[in-house]
């Protein structure tokens, strides 16, 4: 009677067994695709003793790659220029970002001057920005390369002129 019994005795996982078993897939899944460091088993992750996570923070700073030059014109002769060390990851919004302009209302005329390291010739690019959302167009949120210009000059448009181009 007992194995009958145990016959018709079916179990079925519950819902949260079934997404915490999905979820735990996922996580070996992401952690094969990006790699160890993504993996809270890496060292300094969630489950890394303390003398490991003191071991990922002893390592070294990156060495910069180069320079890019910004020039900030906020009209008349007030020419500031700064230079800025260029780690790899710098984009033309970061580096507005350090200089303290999204800060500032207001509109901002961008360009990035690129010189080709083969033949030295410059090349122009013109950036938009953004006035509402104080940051350059994400489609125009170039990389920086050593070397880089960028000239930013306050805008003459107000923006009402802003509003009427659009027509």
């Amino acid at each position: 009677m007992v194995a009958a019994d145990l016959r018709s005795f079916s179990v079925r996982p519950s819902r949260r067994a079934v997404r915490s078993g999905l979820t735990a897939a996922l996580m070996l899944v992401a952690g094969g695709s990006f790699g160890c460091s993504s993996s809270p088993f890496a060292a300094g992750g969630l489950f890394a003793p303390a003398d490991a996570v003191a071991d990922a923070d002893a390592t070294p700073q990156a060495q910069p790659q180069g320079q890019y030059l910004i020039e900030v014109r906020r009209g008349g002769s007030d020419v500031e220029s700064n230079s800025h060390p260029l780690y790899g990851t710098e984009t033309v919004n970061t580096a507005l970002e350090k200089a303290g302009l999204t800060k500032k209302k207001g509109g901002w005329d961008i360009e990035l001057i690129r010189t080709n390291p083969q033949n030295g010739m410059r090349h122009k690019m013109h950036v938009d920005y953004d006035r509402a959302e104080r940051r350059v167009r994400y489609e125009q949120d170039y990389a920086l390369f050593p070397n880089d210009h960028l000239i930013v000059k306050k805008s003459e448009e107000s923006p009402l002129d802003e509003l009427f181009s659009s027509f």
